[in-house]
């Protein structure tokens, strides 16, 4: 090492002061604990980042992106890396079961029947296609009575491609005049192109409700 004043220097001349008139050589590159960042080079234009530890050196994130991307975090201790930004999809859709009340026992496919706005007992014209992949995470509703039944439950539930239900709701009841129903906590992988239904189960009633109308809504993220 060089010597300058009595104080001896590394290569690049870099002393520390500690405020009380001592001076002392410092690492090169300059630490975190020493007000540096610990690195001697980063990637031009990148992100960066504080290091492993309180004093770690500092670190970038890996690349700069393409246009239009966002930093997503992975979590704890992870570097955040670039992606796509994950537009959340939400879609609204409406049923009924027109002149016909619902029946006891039997399943029905919420939605638009190609005839009527009737629901069905079946898949078809009552399927919703996914625009994007994602995860179903959210179902709300509401449904309107004619006439209120009696208090057994009815359960709600998303169909995935006529293969498997994930329950929305076992505890709502068509005895009032008109309701809500929902899930905040649904968590259905689907892909561009899946298909969902959103099925009524009803129960026997002892008092059988009168015409019902619903409305749903699903999010996709």
């Amino acid at each position: 090492m060089a010597t300058n004043n009595g104080v001896n220097l590394n290569s690049s001349g870099i002393v520390k002061y500690n405020g009380s008139g001592t001076f002392s050589s410092a690492g090169d590159p300059l630490n975190v604990a020493d007000g540096g960042t610990g690195a001697a080079s980063f990637t031009a234009y990148s992100v960066i980042c504080a290091g492993t530890t309180g004093t770690g050196a500092f670190q970038n994130v890996s690349g700069v992106g393409s246009s239009s991307q966002v930093l997503l975090s992975n979590g704890t201790s992870a570097l955040p890396s670039w992606a796509a930004y994950p537009m959340p999809v939400s879609m609204a859709f409406i049923g009924r079961t027109g002149s016909t009340p619902p029946s006891d026992g039997v399943t029905y496919y919420l939605g638009f029947d190609e005839t009527t706005i009737n629901y069905t007992q079946s898949t078809g014209n009552t399927r919703i296609y996914m625009p994007k992949a994602g995860i179903i995470t959210k179902c709300l509703g509401a449904f309107s009575n004619t006439s209120p039944s009696s208090n057994e439950n009815v359960t709600i539930a998303i169909r995935l491609n006529d293969t498997s239900n994930t329950t929305v709701t076992s505890s709502l009841t068509f005895d009032a005049t008109s309701g809500t129903f929902s899930n905040t906590s649904l968590s259905i992988n689907v892909v561009a192109g899946d298909y969902i239904d959103i099925l009524l189960i009803c129960p026997t009633w002892s008092s059988n409700p009168g015409n019902v109308g619903t409305s749903f809504s699903v999010l996709v993220t």
